[in-house]
């Protein structure tokens, strides 16, 4: 399904480990922070059009 590999691929941005990138903690830290709460928008996004989309369907037709 493809809300599935969305969100487990949301989830694995946001928990991945991206320290060896980044020299200092500080910028590792608002890094990864950004990324939690992008993962997290794009879950949200995913899960409103799955409720929300349906209902514009059916009224279309």
């Amino acid at each position: 399904m493809v809300l599935e590999e969305t969100i487990s691929f949301s989830v694995w941005i946001a928990y991945h480990d991206f320290d060896s990138i980044h020299e200092s903690k500080f910028e590792t830290f608002w890094y990864q922070l950004w990324q939690y709460y992008f993962s997290r928008f794009l879950v949200s996004i995913g899960y409103i059009s799955v409720i929300v989309l349906p209902f514009i369907f059916f009224n279309i037709i």
